[in-house]
């Protein structure tokens, strides 16, 4: 895919994120699954982490991300599906509730959210509008990857890159996670 021209969004004059288009690689992942509230997520990636450690795991890249099924505005809290995950190298077992894949290479519409987990809907608002102003068709569910961590970073200083798997054509209503308030 051709990056599309990035567009930028502007707060009280600054430049607060850019949006376009990018080919992501192929990057093998330990991952749990969860089913539940999207808010309340957040100890497991520690529990992930803390299991990788004892194994002796590399992770390598990206410190963390998240894969998002389920769009919470459609989906009721109870039933929203994810994947917690790292990227690893090497060979693991997989283990209890611990699983590794390989997550495929992909083009996707991205945009990176700074500030608080909770706040991230309006984010996913312009992602998805963007896309279906720029005629893109989502095919898999949303990513979000970690930038920084909320153990090491004030709220508001949190970075997240919300990454949408596209492929261009006949722009559709989004079907992945995320597409609004978390």
């Amino acid at each position: 895919m051709d990056s599309d021209t990035n567009q930028r969004f502007l707060e009280g004059g600054e430049i607060m994120a850019t949006i376009g288009t990018k080919k992501v690689d192929t990057l093998n992942i330990a991952y749990m699954t969860y089913t539940g509230p999207y808010a309340q997520i957040g100890p497991l990636f520690g529990t992930l982490y803390e299991w990788l450690q004892k194994k002796g795991a590399i992770v390598k890249g990206t410190p963390m991300m998240g894969v998002y099924y389920d769009d919470p505005n459609k989906t009721p809290a109870a039933k929203c599906r994810a994947e917690i995950c790292y990227p690893v190298s090497g060979h693991l077992t997989p283990e209890g509730n611990v699983a590794f894949k390989e997550l495929p290479a992909t083009d996707v519409v991205y945009m990176t959210h700074k500030g608080p987990y909770q706040k991230i809907g309006n984010t996913y608002n312009q992602v998805f509008n963007w896309i279906l102003n720029n005629r893109y068709q989502v095919t898999g569910p949303c990513r979000e990857v970690y930038l920084n961590s909320p153990d090491q970073t004030k709220p508001e200083d949190l970075l997240t890159e919300i990454q949408v798997p596209v492929t261009k054509g006949q722009s559709t209503t989004p079907s992945c996670g995320c597409s609004g308030t978390k």
